[in-house]
């Protein structure tokens, strides 16, 4: 999901929110990571939450298409054996 501040497709955000379910948790990153994730946010014109959930989004969706794309016919491994 891409947050954006034009009025159109923040309509839209705010009714996928709505209808899907959060959770929080906490999160304890060193001081330099988060200092690197800010300046990336704010070039990015997001908010440090905006930019955070943006990036796990796209690496999960990253993730999701290499086990999808395999072209070997086989999947992806989850550690049990046969």
């Amino acid at each position: 999901m891409t947050y954006q501040t034009n009025q159109g497709n923040l309509a839209n955000m705010t009714t996928i929110q709505e209808t899907k379910r959060k959770k929080t948790f906490p999160l304890e990153i060193e001081e330099d990571l988060h200092k690197a994730l800010k300046f990336k946010a704010i070039e990015t014109d997001m908010t440090l939450h905006a930019y955070i959930i943006e990036a796990l989004n796209a690496r999960v969706r990253e993730d999701s298409a290499a086990y999808s794309g395999e072209s070997d016919g086989q999947t992806a491994s989850t550690g049990d054996k046969p």
